[in-house]
């Protein structure tokens, strides 16, 4: 739990400062307004927080078995690639 905080405390950070770091400040187009900078900063934080809990992985409940195997699913599984050798091209001619 607190490499999951500290990952996701140092990717907002950078996410916040590499987005403040490219904010045109001093463009004549752009309004100084703090207001507006602020907004954006915080849509931005919140799409890096949406990336990343998006990015790990959503279980379900633990189910135990008739036999007391414990199995527990995950919610979104991956998509299975066929491994190499069962009907898989492996991009070798033949």
């Amino acid at each position: 739990m607190r490499r999951i905080l500290l990952a996701l405390t140092v990717t907002t950070a950078l996410a916040v400062s590499a987005t403040a770091f490219g904010y045109p400040v001093h463009d004549e187009d752009v309004a100084k307004d703090p207001g507006a900078f602020l907004e954006d900063m915080t849509e931005e934080v919140f799409r890096v927080l949406e990336l990343i809990l998006r990015s790990i992985p959503q279980y379900a409940a633990p189910e135990v078995l008739e036999n007391g195997d414990i199995i527990i699913r995950r919610l979104h599984p991956k998509p299975e690639t066929p491994a190499p050798g069962n009907g898989a091209p492996t991009g070798k001619p033949i």
